[in-house]
């Protein structure tokens, strides 16, 4: 079964990418588009829990299957509206049926939403393994950030910058406890583009 956090990784898909599908399998889902490749492991919720649905019992004896990102995304508004409640278990999708009668399904118990899987059109096989397609050795550096402050700080680079291209950021790293300075430029105006983050504290 997956979650939120497992379909999110659609987001790694570019519209101009041949590879227009996330790969689900044991290890929880990958999908990547060349530039960026991101992977989820499988949520720890029992699949005990899980209710029947279309009167088929969910199964986690699904091998490898791909779905589209069009189809990730309503899975996505399946499960959007749940909350924790009495059913936690809820939050999860769910692959029901066998071999080519597979389905990626969400349900709230009242409604179902349900999208075909496929066997190929996927990221490459390969990609599911991270360990494998990191580089070898100790990083040079290792720093923690906060997602949501590096989102919040290239989106503004990213508008900054201007132009429809995406211009490059270079990242100044000193060490894990400083702040990273960011610095990047609006190529058509010459403007300059200074930003530090700072690295996260628990």
């Amino acid at each position: 079964m997956f979650n939120k956090a497992n379909l999110a990784v659609a987001g790694a898909i570019s519209k101009n990418h041949y590879a227009q599908s996330v790969l689900f399998h044991k290890g929880g889902t990958v999908a990547t588009d060349g530039h960026i490749a991101v992977s989820v492991t499988p949520p720890s919720d029992d699949i005990k829990d899980a209710p029947l649905i279309e009167g088929k019992e969910p199964t986690l004896d699904y091998g490898e299957f791909c779905v589209d990102v069009d189809a990730v995304k309503k899975i996505k508004k399946g499960l959007s509206h749940k909350e924790t409640g009495s059913f936690p278990i809820l939050r999860n999708a769910f692959v029901i049926g066998s071999n080519g009668d597979r389905k990626l399904v969400a349900t709230d118990l009242s409604a179902t939403v349900a999208v075909p899987v496929s066997e190929d059109g996927g990221p490459p096989k390969s990609a599911r393994d991270m360990d494998q397609l990191t580089p070898e050795g100790d990083p040079a550096i290792e720093i923690t950030f906060n997602a949501e402050l590096m989102i919040r700080l290239l989106t503004i680079f990213k508008e900054a910058e201007g132009d429809r291209y995406n211009y490059p950021v270079t990242f100044k790293i000193w060490n894990d406890t400083k702040a990273v300075r960011v610095d990047g430029e609006n190529m058509g105006t010459g403007q300059k583009i200074a930003g530090l983050i700072m690295p996260f504290k628990p």
